[in-house]
């Protein structure tokens, strides 16, 4: 078994990967297509130390100390507790695994852990996707990414991702939760 195994959303639930992103020399259409990935619910975002390849490693040595070293082990592991699990890493976060559907076409190979933060953990915070969406466009586009402007953000988000505009007066602590978030990574 290798980290192969295990599929991590870093997008969705690592705070640095998303910072590399916005920075990164990505054309612009791939950025887009792939923000509109973060779905329109809420997850999980870890905020810890660990690199997502640190993260990798630690939970493929628990899994290899528990005798798991297949699909089908797995898989029975799994369900022997109600189809998850959770782990905990080095800095004391808690990480939750659930088996990934097999793939359509058999791959020996395929990603089967799915591997995502546990909710309310050490080093994760729960977001809003459509916030985490309109600040990521919002520091891909503003001019000025030291103060966040709501009539700015409206712009961005109407015209990037087809979400209606924020009332200026009303509550954007969400987005301003997750703008401090990205902001502090910088």
């Amino acid at each position: 078994m290798t980290t192969r195994q295990i599929l991590f959303h870093h997008l969705k639930h690592h705070i640095s990967s998303v910072q590399h992103f916005i920075q990164s020399s990505l054309p612009i259409e791939n950025k887009l297509h792939t923000i509109k990935t973060f779905g329109g619910s809420q997850f999980d975002m870890y905020t810890g130390p660990l690199e997502v390849e640190d993260i990798l490693q630690e939970v493929l040595q628990i899994l290899i100390q528990q005798g798991v070293t297949s699909r089908t082990i797995f898989e029975t592991w799994i369900n022997a507790n109600k189809g998850f699990r959770e782990v905990t890493l080095s800095d004391k976060s808690s990480w939750t695994l659930r088996i990934q559907p097999a793939p359509a076409v058999a791959d020996p190979g395929a990603a089967f852990v799915h591997l995502h933060p546990s909710r309310y953990a050490v080093n994760t915070i729960r977001i809003k996707a459509n916030a985490m969406k309109s600040i990521v466009i919002y520091l891909l586009f503003a001019t000025d990414t030291a103060t966040l402007h709501t009539d700015q953000l409206n712009i961005f988000r109407e015209n990037y991702l087809d979400l209606s505009p924020l009332d200026v007066t009303g509550n954007v602590e969400e987005l301003k939760k997750v703008f401090a978030l990205l902001s502090s990574k910088q």
